[in-house]
Formats: structure tokens, C-alpha cells, sequence
């Protein structure tokens, strides 16, 4: 889908560069304002969406979301303003509100943001995570909100991930230790310290995420994770019950065994309020 959409934002920009009777220079294509992946609300009548202004220094770089009717009746406008990029946007229920995820100003890991959609305003942090926020979801009554995060295999709550991350910035020597396969995805080391869990976020007033898997006997199986991504690490694909009591996820005990043989997935399902898988 992305590489269609930068296709045929290229072949655009070189038609009317030739309209123009203008020749294609290095500039025009990577200074060209790029669009993401449309997210449309549930009740069908929104579409958010980023706009990547890029820059030949990344510093200068900006994102930011935009949106607009679904059926074209009035342009697109900017939501929010900020100049670290947003990601993961996902709709509530009721189509008033979005979710994302950013590293704004004072973060040190990806958080998740609320923004308003009907009442306007600024996007308000709802987490609190030292090991960042990753792919949120809305429960279908809206008040609450899952979520993924690697987090260090002991750790049993953020404050012993805080401890965790600490000792290993402090250690004298960087040397990663595998006991098990897999090491590698593609050209990323996988941290073998850390494994990926989900988590789940009330919206009421000074409520902490909770990691629903931690202190579970089915992470400490040789063979959990999740689906590999891009960075090296996993994520988990996790999905509420209409009546927001349980969690449907999809992982693999067999991760281990990947280098010998065909390794398959399989559906769990884990109460929102934690218990075993």
C-alpha cells in the first residue's frame, strides 16, 4: 500500500512537473509532502490521516494527523501540531475520540495520547510506561484501551522494568546472551532480556497500565512470542470481546524451534483484568 501510494505520488509530481515545462530535480521528490495510510471512523463520516513534511535533516522532518469528511465536503485540516510524528491511530467506538502514539516533548518512550475529535482541544497522555506504547485498541464501551510493550522477561511491574533498564544502561560491558533461538529477525538483533506483552490502560483519573501477562506461566515458556516486526523485536495482534471482559490474542510456543522446523500460531484468550491465558 505504501510503496503504491509513493508510485503514485512520484508519477504525479513528474506529470506536472512536464506540464510545467520544469525539470524533475532531486528536490521536488524528496521534499514532496507524503500521505499515509488512510483510518476511517466507525460511523464512516471521518478519515484521518498523516502528512509527512520531509526535510534533508532529519530533525526538520514534521508529521501530523489531518482529517476530513468521507464523502469530500470540506478540505482537510491539521489536529495536531506537534513536531514528534504520531502513529497508530486507531478510532473510538463512538467516533469521537482517536488514539495514537508519540514520543512528544518530555517522553522518553512512545506514549499513548487521546485526542478529542468532537470537543477539540489537545491531545492529553493517558499512559505512563517506561517501556512505550505500541498498536492501541478502544474496548467497544470506550473506557479502556490495550495495548503492547516489550518489557524485560523478570519484571513483574514498570517499576522493576524502571530497575530493569537501569542496570543494563549502567553495565560496563554490552554483550547479549542467548540460551534459545531465535537471535536475529532479518538484520535486527532480538533483545533476549525482553519479550512482548499487553497491556491494558483505564481512562479514569490517575489509573496505571496494567501488563495482563505478566507473573503468567505462558510467558515463561521457552517458545512464547509474538509476530516478528520490523525492529527487531515482536508485537502481539490482540483484539477485545464486544462485552470488553476478555482479551483474543494470537502467539507461538514454538518460537524455539524455528531454526528446524515450521512454526505455527495460536489463538489465546485472557480476562482484560489479567488471570492465566
Amino acid at each position: 500500500m505504501k510503496r503504491l501510494t509513493i508510485a503514485v505520488s512520484v508519477f504525479l509530481v513528474a506529470v506536472a512537473a512536464l506540464a510545467a515545462k520544469q525539470p524533475i530535480t532531486h528536490e521536488t521528490l524528496w521534499l514532496m509532502k507524503r500521505v499515509g495510510a488512510p483510518v476511517l471512523s466507525p460511523d464512516g463520516r471521518w478519515v484521518v490521516f498523516s502528512v509527512v513534511e520531509p526535510a534533508y535533516e532529519e530533525k526538520d522532518q514534521v508529521t501530523d494527523l489531518w482529517i476530513v469528511p468521507s464523502d469530500g465536503t470540506a478540505k482537510p485540516h491539521k489536529i495536531t501540531f506537534s513536531k514528534a510524528a504520531e502513529s497508530d491511530v486507531t478510532w473510538s467506538p463512538d467516533s469521537k475520540r482517536i488514539a495514537f502514539t508519540a514520543k512528544r516533548e518530555g517522553d522518553e518512550t512512545s506514549q499513548l495520547y487521546v485526542l478529542d475529535i468532537a470537543g477539540g482541544g489537545e491531545a492529553q497522555r493517558m499512559s505512563n510506561v517506561s517501556t512505550g506504547v505500541r498498536s492501541p485498541k478502544f474496548s467497544d464501551d470506550g473506557k479502556n484501551v490495550l495495548f503492547v510493550s516489550s518489557v524485560f522477561r523478570s519484571a513483574a511491574d514498570d517499576e522493576a522494568n524502571q530497575k530493569a533498564a537501569k542496570e543494563a544502561k549502567n553495565r560496563k560491558a554490552n554483550v547479549r546472551v542467548y540460551e534459545s533461538y531465535p537471535i536475529r529477525n532479518w538484520d535486527r538483533w532480538i533483545e533476549p532480556d525482553k519479550q512482548v506483552h499487553i497491556f491494558v490502560q483505564p481512562f479514569s483519573e490517575g489509573a496505571k497500565a496494567k501488563d495482563i501477562l505478566a507473573g503468567t506461566q505462558l510467558v515463561t515458556s521457552a517458545g512464547f512470542g509474538g509476530t516478528p516486526q520490523g525492529e527487531g523485536g515482536d508485537t502481539i495482534r490482540a483484539e477485545w470481546s464486544p462485552d470488553g471482559e476478555w482479551i483474543v490474542f494470537s502467539i507461538t510456543n514454538e518460537r524455539n524451534t524455528a531454526a528446524y522446523a515450521e512454526v505455527g500460531t495460536d489463538l489465546y484468550r485472557v480476562r482484560a483484568n489479567a488471570g492465566e491465558p
